[in-house]
């Protein structure tokens, strides 16, 4: 494993809780999501980060775990289906090097059997996997829990120091103590649809609760029922992805972030160019989601990122902001940048100079109060119609344009002649490094289709089999 110096954020959704005779980590149960190596680990709710950690490849697909017993979780990256971990939060080389499964699974993590350390599993569909073993080799158990679509969070629910598998569906949880198939034994409400969610033991008591983030705010219940938080905190910046583990063997787990390094150039490097293609040999794609006519697409397309713990850009209206404004806060909230597409999707060329600046400034103006940062410097030209002269008043209002390299072409619909297996090759065969994606959220107008939607998944798989880790535009200009 190469120690990294490299760029981008990442964001959590789940991690593991396990308690046994003396204290034990809780994992990381999902990807942390992104891409970039350095990690900002807090020992505290409070104050900043007391440790930081750079390790693996910008593009690698990253999570946490107590791997060895000690009751600290410490970094392990996969690349394919190989996983490189190490036992320390130090860089440096990889410790133990094995391999698992296929390169398109979805990976868990969890102590499993109890033993205090962290092994993985794959899932596929609603298939799990389960390995109990640090080494290559096969699986040693499977078992089927809730439904593809489905979000799994991982957890030791009941305190019996074993972790096991939770559902999520929209702001209720379906909760089962044992690694077989079967009903929940055990739900519960919390948060609301469009939070973000994050799982940990909280007060060190033994067993798994959760915590919903928006903005900057964390709202954390210690009990696995209905009712309101416990805890209520802020911590770090707005555009972080945070997840959680234990950092110091206490037995508690608290927050970490992925931040990316400061580019070595300004944004200003970035003038005078409607980027097409990002400037990077590494394998990472950004998959970008326009936004300007309905959102019938977005509660599954947000469902599929977080499921998956994929970065993705989205690009909407003003107009779009002022319809659908609960649909922007949900990819806000779900810590994806939200990026200027013009206040009403006109041709930019046949605009003047000061009727961009208005549409720049308009669509600004509607969208930064839903997502609580500005929209620059993210912009796409409605249509990709563009000159040197509209770049020029657009950079000039501190905006950088992108372009795409593929277009899925699932904004043509099915009376357009195009199927979801169209638009997952289409964007498979294409698949470049620093490739950007462009995908539709909204429905067709006559045939009602929402095939990039329907495709985002196999994209996603995808990509991962071949490789490549996704980041979104934000970081790549930071």
């Amino acid at each position: 494993m190469r120690r990294i110096t490299s760029w981008c954020t990442a964001v959590v959704l789940v991690l593991v809780g396990v308690l046994v005779a003396a204290p034990t980590a809780h994992a990381q149960g999902a990807a942390v999501g992104g891409w970039g190596g350095r990690y900002f680990l807090n020992d505290a709710f409070t104050g900043i980060a007391n440790r930081v950690v750079d390790y693996g490849d910008a593009g690698d697909e990253t999570y946490f775990g107590d791997w060895d017993g000690n009751g600290t979780d410490t970094p392990l990256v996969r690349r394919g289906n190989t996983f490189f971990l190490r036992n320390s939060l130090t860089s440096g080389i990889a410790d133990v090097q094995f391999s698992f499964g296929n390169p398109g699974d979805e990976v868990l993590v969890g102590d499993w059997d109890g033993n205090g350390t962290d092994t993985l599993s794959v899932r596929r569909g609603s298939v799990v996997y389960v390995r109990n073993t640090l080494t290559s080799g096969y699986a040693e158990r499977q078992f089927t829990y809730g439904d593809p679509g489905d979000v799994i969070l991982v957890g030791d629910w009941d305190g019996n120091g074993a972790d096991s598998l939770a559902i999520r569906r929209l702001g209720r949880y379906f909760v089962r103590n044992s690694l077989t198939s079967g009903p929940a034994d055990h739900f519960f409400g919390f948060g609301n649809e469009s939070d973000i969610v994050l799982a940990g033991d909280w007060d060190g008591n033994g067993t798994t609760t959760l915590a919903v983030r928006r903005g900057i705010r964390y709202f954390l219940r210690n009990t696995t029922t209905t009712g309101g938080a416990d805890v209520v905190f802020d911590y770090g910046n707005p555009s972080d992805r945070t997840f959680a583990g234990d950092w110091n063997g206490d037995g508690r787990d608290t927050l970490g972030t992925r931040r990316p390094p400061v580019q070595p150039t300004a944004w200003t490097g970035w003038r005078g160019v409607d980027w097409e293609t990002l400037p990077t040999s590494q394998r990472v794609v950004a998959l970008t989601f326009d936004g300007g006519s309905s959102d019938v697409g977005v509660p599954r397309i947000l469902a599929t990122l977080r499921r998956h713990g994929v970065d993705a850009t989205f690009f909407v209206t003003g107009d779009f902001a002022r319809r659908y404004p609960q649909a922007v806060q949900a990819m806000a909230g779900d810590g994806h940048p939200v990026g200027n597409h013009s206040n009403t999707h006109p041709e930019f060329p046949k605009l003047s100079d000061a009727g961009m600046r208005a549409e720049l400034a308009a669509a600004d103006a509607s969208i930064a109060p839903l997502v609580g940062q500005p929209t620059r410097p993210l912009f796409r030209y409605p249509y990709g119609d563009r000159s040197a002269a509209t770049t020029a008043v657009v950079n000039g209002a501190g905006y950088i344009p992108f372009r795409w390299t593929v277009d899925s072409l699932g904004w043509q619909g099915t009376s357009g002649g195009r199927t979801a297996a169209f638009v997952c090759q289409r964007v498979l065969s294409t698949a470049r490094p620093g490739q950007v994606v462009l995908l539709h959220v909204g429905a067709h107008p006559t045939d009602g289709s929402v095939l990039d939607a329907d495709a985002l998944p196999c994209i996603i798989e995808g990509l991962r089999a071949r490789g490549y880790a996704f980041g979104d535009l934000r970081d790549m200009v930071a």
